[in-house]
C-alpha cells in the first residue's frame, strides 16, 4: 500500500466516532411504543389514535368511537399526519393533524364537517324556540371552512304515524362555518 493510498483511508478512531454518531442519531425503542431522533419522537399510531379520540371528544363533545392513524406517528414540529375519526353520531371525516413540538404536541382540525351533529344540534334548538319537533337534513358531505353557508331542511314529525307530508310544517336553518368545524345556525323566519 502506498502512503497517499493509507492516508486516505479512515482510521479506528474516525471509524468508532461515526458509529458513535450512528448510534446517537438511531431511533432508541422504549417500550416498543416510541423511538427519539434528533428531528422529532415516533410513536405508534394506535398511541397516538387514543390521544386523538380523547381530545376531539372533548372538543365536540360527542364521542369519537374509533380513530385510526398511520402505523407511526412522528412528533416533530410542523409534520402532518391525517388520521380518519368516526363519531356516535354517524359522522367520519378526516382529521389534519399538525404537530407543535416534540413533545406530543398537536392542533388537530376536521376536514369534513360533522353533519349529523349539526342535525341533532338544530333540531334541539327548534324544539327549544318554537316547541316543535322536526327531522333535519343537511348536505350528505361538507368540507371545513370558514365563511360557508348552506341550508340545513327539516319537517315536523307527523305525530301520527302516518308518512303523509299534507299539514306538516317545514322548516329551514341557515349554517354559517367558523372554521375548524365550529358553525353557528339560525332558523329562517
Amino acid at each position: 500500500m502506498t502512503e497517499e493510498t493509507r492516508s486516505s483511508m479512515p482510521t479506528r478512531t474516525t471509524i468508532a466516532a461515526l458509529a458513535a454518531a450512528a448510534l446517537l442519531l438511531a431511533p432508541a425503542a422504549t417500550h416498543g411504543q416510541t423511538s427519539t431522533t434528533t428531528t422529532g419522537t415516533t410513536v405508534k399510531g394506535t398511541v397516538f389514535a387514543k390521544r386523538l379520540a380523547d381530545r376531539l371528544t372533548t372538543t365536540f363533545r360527542i364521542t369519537a368511537t374509533s380513530v385510526k392513524c398511520n402505523t407511526t406517528v412522528r412528533y416533530a414540529p410542523g409534520s402532518i399526519s391525517r388520521c380518519k375519526a368516526r363519531f356516535a353520531t354517524g359522522d367520519a371525516t378526516t382529521i389534519r393533524v399538525r404537530f407543535t413540538s416534540t413533545k406530543g404536541g398537536f392542533v388537530a382540525t376536521p376536514l369534513g364537517l360533522l353533519l349529523r351533529d349539526i342535525e341533532y344540534r338544530i333540531a334541539e334548538d327548534l324544539v327549544t324556540k318554537q316547541g316543535a319537533i322536526a327531522d333535519f337534513t343537511c348536505p350528505f358531505r361538507r368540507a371545513v371552512k370558514a365563511g360557508d353557508r348552506f341550508p340545513c331542511y327539516g319537517t315536523e314529525a307527523a305525530g301520527d304515524g302516518t308518512t303523509s307530508d299534507t299539514g306538516r310544517q317545514g322548516y329551514i336553518y341557515d349554517v354559517t362555518q367558523l372554521g375548524s368545524g365550529r358553525v353557528t345556525f339560525t332558523l329562517r323566519v
